[in-house]
């Protein structure tokens, strides 16, 4: 019987419905009911579950009546969920750069240590990757997603055009402490996005579903593309319970999750960078031959090579009349600009040679900086807003004066707007990221947001800016000349205010501390590098930062490895512990992290830099990659960038391990000349030092900081004579005949009771009396003084001394007597070995009780056995008549070769520079 078949009686509640209409499912339901009624089927669980139905007791506190048994739904029956999305297939970028991958490796070892069980849940480092979309692709349709795949490169190199992707992987989180992963983002940060959509776009239009970012559901058909953040995995707990063997195993890692303490110690670590050409159609299922994921389909994202500049990788557009310009702020220095307020925001005036702008020129308008925009503002607010913002590397958006007065200021704002949109604020990274212009994200456009790239109309890439040696003379040498824009035209005054300095602008530089260690200012990002950072500077014994290095050397930063090399050269300058393997791993690591690092095109703080040229010079560590590669990464951080102190340990570094980086040099002298009006002395003249000791006679540089020194003296500056004496022998070294050395600091010496260590200098500078840099009785004078002060003399100050000496081919029996005196109180190994070196240089035999070590010993005895042999040799052919000499070579039929003729160059102060010994055929080159 069908209850609505009397449609005024409500079978269940007794009421009447009047017309009514059977609720969708009921027939299905009744005759279900029916058939339970009859007995032909069993009641349904559901109708079993109520207590008060089935008249069992229920699980409530009703005294077995069944208060709180589940009731069906009216009408209906209760629907099972839908089954969870399964892919199959995916497409994804890999993460193949070296410094991620080290990276990831490290943290994976760090977390096994915490708990072992998470060995069985790393994620290969050769199966790293960043997914940007998965699907499910049956087998016979696999063709057809090949095709799809393509369609979206085609896309996809549309709107990328010539602008790298270049992936950034910093910080960890999780995902409910079973998944670890990293964050990754891409400059602009939209890109990745913009490659998600159109990836989605293309699958959904050949019938493939799509899984949301949730990956829980398929996206419906005509939905949009969901928010996208890419992320790299590499620990998965449901890696481990997939291949578990047992339901005890399965238990374990169902419990195991990531502790939150363990993730604060990671959460700002830095990965690295990866420039991609490439991503991928991969199957979930299987391996390739490199232990890969099996591959479908390959597209590039570029359809011909990219350049990336160094060292700026930000890509300039332009917007209409206006266009993108990077900053470069020297901390002493500013921008080197001169500029002028007026109604388009700051017109430059001039451009200063220090320290250069090559995305600027005489006669551009700021019209924004950093996220604001200065059109139409005050003088006062202008100064304000660009003063803010005002930072090495900030972005700016500019156009030429005369462009710009004929266009409306409206139009002038929507182009600088256009230019704004795109782009947010990601300064809390670490790395060569630059400062990026920035909105709020309220203002990016959902959608397809590869719509306001650079193919929109408004968007081109300015032929000005583009990479490749001055980049306003190669656009004028091809005859580049600006569009001509139509309108109105408004017309603005061109100064509304006087010339500024563009370093009125900078903000109160932070003091560089250095320690008696030599260790600068350099805070860790992450906890676990904090505690090593602390561990390696307290260590307070060669041995004790050796055992640190071994025992931590899966967790050590590339900082962490610069300071134990700075913490082992502060103890003991000596070179046993170079000889130690574990020294030899750290350079092996350290050499693996620069290369990562200059692969990734990102770079290192400058104090990182500085400490780590100086602590290898000061072991005498002179290792030829590690060098080219710092130099490599210095260049693209810039040497602007460095304080004083760290530039001058950084030359000072590269100096003493006699690696003589001549870019990176010409950089530091135009450094040198735009900063010594203001800098410290000691910065000064260590780097002065440092480029004579690397024979680098650079005239001009060498006599403008010798009247800059002296201008500064003559206006009250107060200049000790130790910075004097060091700046002297800096130009005696490289026979720099300036007054400052021939005639300001010999007349110090007579007024002022110098310094041991000055005492030293000066004779360094003014022991070759044949040179005339000073009186012809000092170099006696200061002799006399510092035999005198004999007892204030330590070994190291007697190795400069005797250096010094041996340069000028000057053996004074008195100071060598004084040396074997030191030597004998001062037992120090690497000293004596250098005072035992001079004594050779000066053909002099060491005194009797001179402590000479066993190896320098036999070095000694075989240099003269050899000496020896070369006399006896000429000796026996000397006795032998001309014409029986001249048979004898005709007998011993020697080669053409055997006597050659050659031209000797010889300078005025300095001779030939050679070394020679009397034979019986003349003389023999020694050195």
């Amino acid at each position: 019987m069908d209850p609505f078949e009397n449609a005024a009686l409500d079978p269940w509640s007794g009421k009447s419905l009047g017309e009514v209409e059977k609720p969708e499912g009921f027939d299905a339901f009744w005759h279900e009911q029916e058939a339970v009624q009859r007995g032909e089927k069993e009641p349904p669980p559901d109708l079993l579950a109520g207590g008060e139905e089935t008249g069992k007791k229920g699980k409530g506190k009703g005294k077995g009546k069944g208060g709180k048994g589940r009731r069906n739904s009216r009408y209906n029956v209760v629907a099972r969920p839908p089954p969870r999305a399964r892919p199959s297939h995916f497409v994804a970028i890999r993460l193949f750069s070296r410094m991620i991958r080290r990276n990831v490796q490290q943290m994976q070892q760090w977390f096994i240590a915490k708990n072992p069980l998470f060995e069985q849940c790393l994620v290969p480092v050769r199966r790293l990757h960043s997914s940007l979309l998965l699907t499910a692709i049956p087998p016979e349709r696999r063709g057809e997603a090949q095709e799809a795949c393509h369609e979206a490169g085609e896309e996809i190199r549309d709107f990328l055009g010539d602008q790298p992707v270049k992936i950034v992987a910093s910080g960890i989180s999780s995902f409910n402490g079973q998944i670890l992963f990293t964050r990754l983002r891409t400059e602009p940060h939209d890109m990745l996005q913009a490659i998600h959509d159109a990836l989605s776009s293309a699958f959904m239009r050949h019938g493939f579903p799509v899984l949301d970012e949730s990956a829980k559901s398929w996206l419906e058909e005509g939905e949009e593309p969901h928010d996208f953040k890419a992320h790299a995995s590499f620990i998965k707990v449901s890696k481990a319970m997939a291949h578990a063997k047992s339901d005890a195993d399965k238990r374990k890692f169902r419990s195991l999750r990531l502790a939150s303490d363990d993730l604060d110690a990671w959460r700002d670590v830095f990965f690295g960078t990866q420039i991609c050409t490439e991503f991928e159609l991969l199957d979930m299922i299987g391996s390739s031959r490199d232990g890969y994921y099996p591959c479908l389909q390959l597209e590039h994202f570029h359809d011909r090579t990219v350049m990336v500049s160094e060292p700026n990788l930000d890509v300039s557009l332009a917007a209409g009349p206006v266009r993108t310009a990077k900053l470069r702020v020297d901390q002493q220095a500013g921008a080197g600009l001169q500029l002028s307020a007026c109604e388009a925001g700051y017109l430059v005036e001039e451009l200063d040679p220090w320290p250069g702008q090559s995305d600027l020129r005489a006669g551009d308008v700021i019209v924004a900086i950093g996220e604001e925009l200065l059109i139409g503002l005050s003088e006062a607010k202008v100064e304000e807003e660009f003063g803010k913002h005002f930072e090495n590397g900030a972005l700016t958006i500019v156009g030429p004066l005369e462009l710009l007065q004929q266009m409306p200021l409206d139009h002038v704002r929507r182009a600088a707007n256009r230019l704004l949109r795109p782009w947010r604020d990601d300064r809390g990274s670490v790395g060569s990221v630059g400062s990026v212009l920035v909105t709020s994200p309220a203002g990016v456009p959902r959608g397809k947001r590869h719509r306001f790239r650079v193919t929109a109309q408004e968007f081109r890439p300015d032929p000005l800016n583009q990479p490749g040696g001055d980049p306003w003379a190669n656009a004028a040498a091809k005859g580049y000349v600006y569009p001509e824009y139509t309108g109105w035209g408004t017309k603005f005054k061109k100064r509304k205010a006087t010339v500024v300095d563009s370093s009125r602008f900078l903000s109160k530089p932070k003091a560089v501390h250095v320690d008696e260690h030599g260790f600068f200012e350099n805070k860790e990002l992450t906890k676990v590098h904090q505690r090593l950072h602390q561990s390696l500077r307290r260590a307070n014994s060669q041995e004790k930062v050796l055992s640190i290095i071994k025992e931590e050397k899966g967790l050590l930063s590339t900082s962490n490895r610069v300071v134990a090399l700075t913490r082992l050269a502060s103890l003991d300058r000596s070179a046993e512990c170079t000889r130690d393997p574990r020294v030899d791993e750290l350079l092996k690591d350290l050499l693996e992290d620069l290369e990562a690092i200059e692969e990734s095109q990102v770079t290192l703080p400058p104090p990182t830099m500085a400490s780590l040229a100086l602590g290898m010079a000061r072991l005498g560590l002179r290792h030829p990659e590690i060098f080219r590669c710092l130099g490599q990464v210095v260049r693209r951080s810039g040497l602007w960038s460095f304080a004083d102190n760290e530039a001058a340990s950084l030359l000072e570094g590269f100096s003493r391990a006699r690696r003589c980086d001549e870019v990176l040099f010409q950089e530091a002298s135009r450094l040198i000349m735009a900063r010594m009006d203001w800098m410290e002395p000691k910065a000064l003249t260590t780097m002065m030092t440092a480029f004579a000791c690397a024979n680098l006679a650079i005239e001009t540089l060498f006599f403008a900081v010798g009247d800059c020194v002296l201008r500064r003296i003559e206006h009250g500056e107060a200049w000790s004579l130790r910075p004097l004496a060091e700046l002297a022998d800096a130009f005696a070294r490289v026979r720099m005949r300036h007054a400052l050395l021939l005639d300001v600091v010999p007349g110090r010496c007579e007024k002022a009771i110098p310094s041991v260590e000055a005492l030293v200098l000066l004779f360094s500078a003014y022991v070759d009396s044949r040179q005339g840099f000073g009186p012809a009785e000092l170099r006696d004078a200061l002799a006399r003084q510092l035999l005198e002060r004999q007892g204030e003399l330590s070994a190291t100050l007697m190795r400069r001394l005797l250096q010094a000496a041996a340069r000028a081919r000057w053996p004074s029996h008195a100071l060598l007597e004084a040396a074997s005196q030191v030597a004998l109180r001062e037992p120090s190994t690497f000293e004596i070995d250098a005072m035992f070196d001079c004594f050779l240089q000066l053909r002099v035999v060491p005194p009797a009780d001179f402590p000479i070590s066993a190896e320098k010993k036999k070095q000694r005895e075989e240099r003269l056995k050899a000496r020896e042999e070369r006399q006896r040799r000429w000796k026996e052919k000397q006795g032998e008549g001309a014409e029986g000499e001249v048979e004898a070579l005709e007998e011993a039929s020697l080669p053409d070769h055997a006597l050659r003729t050659c031209r000797l160059r010889v300078e005025r102060d300095v001779g030939a520079g050679l070394e020679l010994e009397a034979c019986g055929a003349g003389h023999s080159g020694g050195e």
